[in-house]
């Protein structure tokens, strides 16, 4: 992804906001132990738990390395909030949530970190309640060795009060054999652990979650979640994607291209002229003393190129000038709709140059040389050599711009033209596939559903039309491929990319969440509809769980389903439970109507159950 883009990509993120009422109240302090992240990952995790929970003070992030000072780490926490007063029921129970990324992570100390952490906090009568998450990568040699970590801190840490859930288990692959985004998976972690302390379903996922000592073999369970929310990021970059490749396939001007631009090049020159009125004067021609007869028409000829046509008498000159011409000539030949190969068979096409050349009016007017003062005697030659420079001269400038054309199309400004063009089709190109796998990228992570009504089916034929927006856009493909250093290349792409974006924002911010959902139950109109039941089974396909199990069809699972009553999208998931494999369903409304979640969690299973661990079956 280009800078330009992870700048936008993250301004948008930012935009991704919510009312108070959207995020979950929890009633407890949370401390999750991390095993084996990296820094990026660290800062995802905190980055989700700030986009799920509504009191950023109540849970803690800690680096559960074993020469790290767990425990130190713990208490300095835990006295934190507990100065701070934070705003929960009660620090007197504390849930200590594990989280071990396997491959990165050794398991042979992970029952001394938890049991220490656990002993210190029931020696201040703190009352800890362990809930475990493996995201467990089973090609390795070492999930094995996770395992028996994990059945052995279960088993030990259940033996207390407080006691211990089952652990959790997650993998990067579902149980269909597709990968599933580490952000997903870790939200579906904090989801977990956050519903188990919100005061509405700490109970009913508890019971669902936790560890029975009458079955101790069904030490695990796994979960996924879906958030239906305004995926903001996928929604601006196809519309930025689809706006670029809209204005790079243009159709076909029927029309030739309109080559009258040449005046507006030469205008400036012009003006320089000297002028009576609003025409070029040729009277200043008499300045010129006859002097030697021999050399008068050389020095006549000099004085008109130096006060005349000095805008085409050296190489500098003439070189600004084609530079010009090679921009507007491009961007008319693009706004003509007009490829590079079409270009190429213009190069050394004496015909098409000729009918390029061909300029209809010079876009300046002449005076004719007044006649020669009659006080001043001179001879009918002298006064003839005056009437015949003026006239050569006259069409000199009537002609400059034809002239110039035609040599322009024989210089290497064109002959380079159609490879400065093809490069600038190119950069855009690569801008496009950098949108393309941004929205690849989200796809993973959003839920996007297909909405009825949707103002973006309908944005692109509207934002076409705007004639101001193509100009602009046209001139940056022209300086794009003008541009004669990566500087300029990276100046030029910068400012066409934001331009894509300023006209591609839409549906964003909080208000846009709002709106966005607001979409979403109107498709939901008719439960029994095929866009709801389209609906339901888009989410009900995120929800496929992250793990192959090899007893799957008897897995039973519940769900929790987090969002307003007044969304029609909650009537149209409770009453068609079977599209989110659900077998049975909890309701946690929300007040406002800017997201909706919904959490699968497994039914118990045995490690056996679990496929292919370390190459081996579980």
């Amino acid at each position: 992804m280009s800078p330009k883009l992870q700048a936008i990509y993250s301004e948008i993120e930012d935009m991704r906001s919510f009312a108070d009422e959207s995020y979950l109240a929890t009633s407890y302090f949370v401390i999750f132990l991390l095993f084996g992240f990296s820094a990026e990952q660290r800062r995802t995790f905190e980055t989700e738990a700030k986009k799920i929970i509504a009191k950023a003070r109540a849970f803690a992030l800690i680096d559960a390395e074993p020469e790290g000072g767990v425990i130190a780490a713990v208490e300095a926490a835990y006295d934190s909030v507990s100065e701070g007063h934070i705003d929960v029921e009660t620090l007197n129970e504390v849930h200590v949530c594990p989280v071990i990324i396997s491959e990165k992570s050794d398991a042979s100390a992970f029952c001394a970190i938890v049991g220490g952490v656990d002993t210190y906090l029931r020696k201040r009568d703190i009352i800890p309640e362990w809930k475990s998450f493996l995201l467990l990568e089973t090609k390795t040699e070492a999930a094995a060795d996770w395992l028996d970590a994990m059945t052995d801190a279960t088993i030990q840490l259940s033996d207390n009060a407080g006691g211990s859930c089952r652990c959790c288990i997650l993998t990067r692959q579902d149980e269909n054999g597709f990968s599933v985004a580490e952000e997903r998976l870790l939200s579906t972690v904090l989801f977990v652990a956050f519903l188990h302390v919100v005061r509405d379903t700490r109970e009913s996922v508890g019971r669902h979650i936790g560890y029975d000592k009458s079955r101790p073999e069904l030490l695990f369970y796994t979960a996924q979640t879906a958030f239906v929310e305004n995926p903001i990021v996928t929604r601006i970059f196809t519309r930025m994607k689809t706006l670029l490749e809209t204005l790079i396939d243009r159709p076909r001007a029927a029309e030739r291209i309109d080559m009258k631009f040449i005046q507006d090049i030469l205008k400036d020159s012009y003006s320089k002229m000297p002028r009576e009125g609003g025409f070029v004067s040729l009277l200043p021609l008499y300045s010129v003393m006859s002097g030697e007869i021999n050399d008068f028409s050389r020095r006549l000829k000099d004085f008109a190129e130096a006060h005349y046509l000095s805008f085409i008498q050296t190489d500098e000159a003439r070189s600004e000038i084609y530079s010009r011409i090679a921009s507007e000539f491009l961007q008319k030949y693009i706004r003509a709709g007009l490829g590079v190969d079409e270009l190429k068979t213009l190069v050394g096409n004496e015909e098409e140059i000729a009918g390029l050349s061909k300029v209809q009016a010079a876009g300046i007017s002449i005076a004719e040389l007044p006649a020669y003062p009659a006080k001043n005697n001179q001879s009918p030659e002298l006064i003839e050599k005056y009437e015949r420079c003026a006239a050569w001269l006259k069409n000199e400038i009537l002609t400059a711009g034809k002239r110039l054309l035609e040599d322009f199309f024989r210089s290497d400004y064109f002959m380079k033209l159609p490879k400065k063009y093809r490069s600038a089709q190119e950069q855009l190109k690569n801008a496009a596939e950098g949108m393309g796998e941004v929205i690849r990228q989200r796809k993973k992570l959003d839920i996007t559903l297909r909405l009825e009504n949707d103002p973006d089916e309908k944005w692109t034929n509207e934002i076409i039309k705007d004639d101001e927006l193509t100009e602009v856009f046209i001139k940056h493909i022209g300086n794009l491929a003008m541009a004669e250093n990566d500087l300029d290349i990276d100046a030029e792409l910068s400012a066409l990319v934001d331009l894509l974006y300023q006209k591609s924002k839409g549906l964003s911010g909080s208000g846009g969440a709002a709106t966005y959902m607001e979409l979403v139950s109107y498709t939901c109109v008719d439960p029994t509809g095929s866009a709801s039941l389209g609906c339901a089974e888009t989410i009900g396909k995120a929800l496929v769980f992250p793990i192959k199990i090899n007893n799957y069809d008897v897995l039973g699972s519940r769900a929790y389903i987090w969002g307003s009553r007044e969304n029609r999208l909650f009537d149209v998931l409770e009453k068609n439970s079977q599209k989110i494999h659900s077998g049975g369903s909890v309701s946690l409304p929300l007040k406002s109507n800017e997201r909706f979640a919904v959490l699968r969690v497994s039914s118990a299973f045995a490690r056996k159950d679990i496929s292919r661990v370390g190459g081996k079956e579980g």
